[in-house]
């Protein structure tokens, strides 16, 4: 029999280009040349909101299988395991949005295997935290578990607490299979255990890449002329793409050259935008198109606490000077621990450094001479997310076949399956 590994998740990692999908897609291809098959499931959350089902996906060895109801989740597990030969050795929880936690519970009790909990933000604690209205901005600055005292103004209050509550449930029912708790960072680690302090004991720290400093004799590229300053991945608020713009007002534009790289449409004829998007092989990745048009600056001003930042590590790689923010999480961390940036307090601050254009350009020079290169590679290490040696497997025995639903599975299919 094969060896399968159960990934749990709130997105199809094959089509969405964010931090999640990008570790699952990194992951899936480790475990596979460790000859470890990849079971991948998500709920299909537009059908399911839009219908009020509960519908979820499935994806094997980064192929689409179809779609069930998640009523017959471990029924199709145990189909999935005979029709492959597989035996499944644990469960990776990525994500629990969008999940009938109900059904995921009694599933994942009944397949009694090792679980490693993969914390890409803080959903789990607070699910509108990243929403532009509500208190959102203002519980960002400082992270805590949704309480009256503190949400008592937010419309999300309610809604929010009664979501903390059912996750802290779920993680309850399935304690006892909780093998570990991995985060990529501090920063994401303590803010996570505010919510749920009881696994402090099995909690671990995994960068998902691997950071190597390189000794180059490649000549340091001329100084540009003109200051390029750029503006990386999603347009999200959350992400600063709001304080980015209100950057621009204040640009000197005869003195800086605009830039935005990412998959997001933006009409601006000050900027230059240049199309990245990892799931697209045949164009240049982030760091590479950094290098190609020699960006000076990079401005990631994430208004959360950041658990990780890929974007970051992109742009360490090219060797730009990244400025950002006190409350941006990982991405202030490490712009301290790499000496590759400034942090500041407010955009008032930054917009003044950035009128001084004698300074940034001494800043730039300075930090380009020193620059000897970094070599950002995925972090190839698994053993910490290999379950231990608790192989276990779920009981050949099937009661009752399950049944795809056809017609979103064919639906789904033509719409977004190209893979």
């Amino acid at each position: 029999m094969n060896k399968a590994i159960l990934i749990i998740s709130h997105s199809n990692y094959r089509i969405k280009s964010s931090g999640t999908e990008k570790f699952i897609t990194d992951i899936s291809t480790l475990f596979q040349l460790q000859d470890i098959h990849v079971v991948q499931l998500f709920p299909v959350i537009e059908v399911n909101n839009k219908f009020k089902m509960d519908l979820f996906a499935v994806n094997i060895d980064d192929s689409f299988n179809g779609i069930y109801s998640e009523s017959t989740l471990i029924d199709v597990l145990k189909y999935i395991a005979i029709q492959n030969n597989f035996y499944y050795c644990g469960i990776q929880i990525n994500h629990l949005h969008g999940w009938n936690l109900d059904y995921l519970s009694q599933a994942l009790n009944k397949l009694n295997l090792p679980i490693d909990i993969i914390i890409h933000d803080y959903d789990m604690i607070c699910e509108n935290i990243l929403s532009h209205d509500g208190l959102g901005k203002l519980c960002r600055l400082s992270f805590g578990v949704p309480s009256i005292s503190r949400c008592k103004e937010c419309k999300y209050y309610p809604h929010n607490r009664e979501h903390y509550l059912k996750c802290r449930s779920f993680l309850h029912s399935v304690k006892r299979l909780v093998f570990k708790v991995i985060a990529p960072s501090e920063i994401a680690m303590n803010n996570w255990l505010l919510g749920f302090p009881e696994y402090s004991s099995v909690a671990s720290i995994r960068s998902h890449l691997k950071i190597e400093k390189i000794s180059s004799n490649t000549p340091i590229k001329s100084i540009n002329k003109k200051i390029k300053i750029a503006y990386i991945g999603s347009i999200a608020p959350h992400k600063g793409f709001t304080e980015w713009c209100k950057l621009l007002d204040s640009i000197d534009l005869t003195k800086y050259e605009i830039f935005y790289f990412g998959k997001s449409k933006i009409n601006d004829d000050r900027i230059n935008c240049f199309t990245v998007d990892f799931q697209d092989s045949k164009k240049l990745d982030m760091a590479s198109q950094l290098k190609k048009h020699n960006i000076d600056i990079v401005f990631l001003w994430s208004t959360w606490d950041e658990t990780y930042c890929y974007t970051f590590f992109e742009a360490l790689e090219a060797g730009c000077f990244v400025l950002t923010n006190s409350h941006s999480g990982n991405i202030a961390a490490s712009v301290k621990r790499y000496d590759c940036g400034l942090v500041f307090p407010s955009l008032n601050e930054c917009k003044e450094y950035l009128s001084d254009y004698s300074i940034v350009k001494m800043d730039i020079t300075r930090y380009k001479n020193k620059f000897t290169g970094v070599h950002v590679s995925q972090n190839s290490d698994i053993s910490d997310l290999l379950l231990g040696n608790k192989n276990k497997t779920p009981s050949p025995e099937l009661l009752n076949k399950p049944k795809k639903n056809l017609i979103f599975t064919l639906i789904y299919r033509l719409l977004r399956v190209n893979y």
